[in-house]
């Protein structure tokens, strides 16, 4: 199957630095196998979300191992910025709340806001997803400006 020129456009401006990361040859297989088991008429808007899942599924070698979590960084940085405004009516509760009530107190993130872990150190990959990296775990806030 030839990878649609359409169709790898469509993962680009989502996984831009996860596909730079991969030489031509390899990026041109993986999308064609990604395309042929997520064909866009089937999942529709929803194909790219599972892109990041079906780099997971994959043996990587050292080097690319960061590959799936640079998916997944850059899927939540996509979702972040497109998620919708929530207002931040009753946040001034958390600044004058008692001792107890923190003991059954919930928080949620809303869709613009994720916290990740990686094994990873991916703030140094996003500048230069081709320079080779040693593993090192790290935390990350996912936000939007």
């Amino acid at each position: 199957m030839e990878v649609n020129q359409t169709e790898g456009i469509s993962l680009l401006p989502v996984f831009t630095k996860s596909l730079v990361a991969l030489e031509y040859p390899m990026r041109k297989k993986l999308l064609s196998e990604f395309f042929q088991r997520f064909p866009k008429e089937v999942m529709g808007n929803d194909q790219a979300k599972y892109f990041p899942f079906f780099l997971a599924e994959k043996k990587w070698p050292g080097s690319l191992g960061f590959l799936p979590d640079l998916a997944a960084l850059e899927w939540a940085l996509f979702l972040a910025e497109h998620s919708p405004q929530w207002p931040t009516k009753g946040f001034e509760r958390v600044v004058t709340a008692s001792e107890p009530q923190w003991f059954h107190a919930h928080f949620r993130f809303d869709p613009a806001h994720a916290i990740m872990n990686s094994d990873w150190p991916l703030d140094e990959i996003w500048l230069q997803p081709r320079e080779p990296v040693n593993r090192r775990p790290g935390k990350f806030l996912i936000y939007r400006n």
